[in-house]
């Protein structure tokens, strides 16, 4: 009947059966082979020459999934709708957000005479599941939930490509009915179609309803311990309420059948330890005794007298919890709402007096300046006068055309430097209400004295700015009337159009990325040895891939993105990459400052335009004297230089830092000079004169730089080596264990 009822299906998805025989001494290998031979594409036999057990079969049943869905139905049961698989694969197509499909299921009793009660009965009968469309793994922990709530195998679709069978240690922690339905939570949703399409039947000699009760309980305790280990004990409140339910709902069966189970020795010692029959039919307080009694025997049993008082307690202790939760919630509720009042109505008085402020200062030193390059314009005229009655006529030329000059200069940077203050005030206006808007509620005291602080600072070292720029007013007066050369003149010049030059090609570059990766999740490609060992099947589906100089020979995963520079290093095969899979691939090819364009570093400007790349500067630091503890990272990358620490890897991460991305994967940063790269045949990082030390120091600086700036991004290393230990989360793949044991 099950075999029919798959086939009986009505869907307009393509799937195919597996059916596992566990060298079954009865006929099912040749009803199964019937069926094969019948359906030859669509139907698979898969027998084993030995018996290897139900958990065996079940686990190899698994492993043989290739498709995105699957579902598993025990050979006593069946479907008995013909739209059930339809209507599931449409639920999960249309919410990627869950991990699993399941409806309610009826249970038929054909000879489990102990569960003989539970003939007819509907699995879910829990409001909160039968009135909700999804359930989360929060619904679930919540103390409230009570119980009837975990769907039957027989009706759960799978959607397997997030079940990783190679990382379960205990098998018991998937395969079990109630253990595999927390693993699956733990992925994601469930999403629950009200409505009866499958059929549980109870037969009484099945791999456990076949079992002594007392034999039951103990596997289901064991299973569940198995899946706390697995799970880090993650669901452990919950797990100890379904034990304890458990053992309690097969005590009562133990009750109600004791003519029955009065013939197993086990149970018949303690249904006689001291408990008078007569007490327990006429007495409520004898048969709560008769309970507790026999509740401490079986514990004891499986777990040992220590756990034996907390899961007695546990009852006791979260009703406490509870109300005291529900007391400090209710309090910092009350709290948090009159503290985000007097918060908002304080910042925006302090936020209109520092726009007021800062206009006024703003007008008061444009005034000031405007007087010094009067009295500078009335001091040339006068020096102009002198020179012209002790020098030649050449020389009093050259003097009014440099005085001209440095007069259009002066004009310049006066006009560029009150347009600049004005910019500041707008950005620092827009910044400070964004930030105000997105951390009044989580930073609402930092953000208040931080305020006061960066105001006192700006201002300071905006008087500060001020007072500098009119000495250096007079020096360059100075200068002139000794030198008359222009050289000082020329030399700022220069750097006014280098720094021009690096904003346009930064903002040409980076300025439509800011905030583009928000909400997602980012993966940086190197080519570290460890990046032999990355599975990106731990990585979410719709995460964005960045690799850098030869990680796009990398071939299990597809970069959006590829950083490159140090053009000696990835001259001889860079080219290769136009060929690459996604012809959609960004490039970003670095160059050193403007100050030193054109160093042996810096990839050619017209290998960048036939590669279509975008160009970007960086400022390089290789050898262990360059390293300065004062250099930091680019905030602004549309008007900023990148910092670079002997690697590329730098570059791509402040790329993703601007993105602003929810989480960030690093993946093949090694930090380390033993081995080869992943991909090419290049030796990894030597440590000559300190440029190993040099990499070293710039993540330290890069973690500091994320603890301030990007405090809510979390950062996973895979595999780390050098990085070990450096972020919060490290995540070892097996393959890696196997060969490095000694990271478990």
């Amino acid at each position: 009947m099950a075999i029919e009822s798959v086939l009986n299906q009505k869907t307009s998805y393509k799937y195919k059966i597996h059916i596992f025989d566990d060298a079954s001494s009865d006929k099912s290998a040749e009803i199964a082979q019937k069926y094969v031979d019948k359906y030859p594409d669509k139907i698979f036999l898969f027998s084993s020459k030995e018996n290897k057990g139900a958990q065996e079969n079940i686990w190899n049943a698994y492993k043989s999934v290739d498709t995105e869905y699957c579902c598993l139905l025990e050979t006593d049961d069946y479907w008995c709708d013909k739209n059930k698989l339809d209507l599931q694969i449409k639920a999960l197509e249309n919410n990627p957000d869950c991990s699993f499909c399941s409806h309610k299921t009826k249970t038929i009793n054909l000879n489990d005479k102990y569960r003989r009660h539970e003939d007819g009965i509907i699995d879910i009968c829990n409001e909160k599941v039968l009135n909700s469309e999804k359930i989360s793994i929060h619904d679930i922990k919540a103390e409230a939930v009570g119980t009837g709530y975990i769907t039957s195998q027989s009706s759960r679709l799978i959607r397997f490509s997030l079940v990783n069978l190679p990382e379960i240690q205990h098998k018991e922690a998937f395969l079990w009915d109630n253990c595999q339905f927390f693993y699956l939570l733990l992925k994601g949703n469930m999403y629950f179609v009200n409505r009866i399409m499958s059929v549980y039947c109870m037969t009484g000699n099945g791999v456990y309803s076949g079992k002594n009760p007392l034999i039951r309980v103990e596997k289901f305790i064991d299973a569940h311990i198995q899946f706390n280990k697995e799970t880090n004990y993650i669901m452990g409140d919950r797990i100890i309420h379904e034990i304890v339910h458990h053992i309690n709902y097969y005590l009562w069966l133990l009750d109600i059948n004791r003519n029955t189970a009065i013939e197993d020795g086990i149970v018949k010692d303690n249904l006689n330890d001291n408990i008078i029959v007569n007490e327990i039919n006429t007495s409520r307080t004898g048969i709560k005794q008769f309970f507790q009694n026999l509740r401490r025997k079986v514990i004891r049993q499986v777990f040992g007298r220590q756990i034996i008082d907390n899961i007695l307690s546990i009852n006791s202790i979260i009703i406490q919890q509870q109300q005291q939760t529900e007391s400090i919630i209710g309090t910092v509720r009350d709290q948090h709402k009159a503290l985000a009042d007097g918060i908002i109505g304080i910042v925006r008085e302090q936020h209109k007096a520092l726009v007021e402020g800062l206009i006024e200062t703003v007008k008061d030193q444009h005034e000031d300046l405007a007087e010094d390059i009067n009295e500078c314009y009335l001091t040339i005229r006068e020096q102009q006068q002198v020179l012209e009655e002790g020098v030649s006529r050449t020389v009093i030329e050259q003097h009014k055309t440099l005085r001209e000059s440095m007069i259009d200069t002066v004009r310049g940077q006066h006009e560029s430097l009150t347009e600049g203050l004005i910019g500041t005030v707008r950005e620092q206006h827009e910044a400070l209400t964004e930030g105000l808007i997105g951390t009044v509620r989580g930073q609402h005291e930092a953000l208040t004295e931080g305020l006061i602080g960066t105001v006192r600072e700006q201002h300071k070292a905006l008087g500060e700015g001020l007072s500098e720029g009119n000495q250096e007013i007079k020096n360059q007066q100075q200068k002139l009337a000794e030198t008359l050369d222009g050289n000082y003149l020329e030399h700022n010049f220069e750097l006014i159009q280098k720094t021009i030059k690096l904003q346009a090609a930064h903002q040409k570059t980076f300025g439509l990325y800011k905030n583009s990766f928000s909400g997602k999740s980012v993966v940086l490609i190197a080519t570290g040895p460890s990046l032999n060992y990355f599975d990106n099947k731990i990585i979410e589906k719709n995460a964005i891939y960045i690799g850098v100089n030869s990680a796009y020979m990398f071939e299990k995963v597809t970069l959006d993105y590829l950083f490159m520079h140090d053009y000696l290093g990835v001259k001889h095969h860079m080219n290769n990459s136009l060929n690459y899979k996604n012809k959609g691939l960004k490039r970003f090819y670095g160059s050193l400052d403007p100050d030193i364009e054109n160093g042996e570093l810096t990839i050619p400007e017209n290998t960048i335009i036939a590669h279509g790349a975008s160009k970007y500067y960086m400022h390089h630091v290789w050898y262990r004297q360059q390293v300065k503890s004062g250099w930091t990272f680019a905030i602004d990358l549309s008007s900023e230089v990148l910092y670079n620490y002997g690697s590329v890897s730098f570059d791509a991460m402040q790329f993703i830092l601007y993105g602003n991305p929810k989480k960030i994967y690093i993946v093949g940063c090694d930090v380390s000079n033993i081995g080869k790269h992943a991909v090419g045949q290049d030796n990894v990082l030597k440590d000559e004169q300190g440029a190993l030390y040099a990499n070293q120091f710039g993540w330290k600086k890069l973690k500091e730089f994320i603890n301030v700036y990007y405090p809510l991004i979390e950062v996973i290393s895979i595999n780390p080596v050098g990085l070990k230990g450096l972020f919060n989360d490290d995540v070892y793949t097996e393959s890696f264990l196997k060969d490095y044991p000694e990271n478990r």
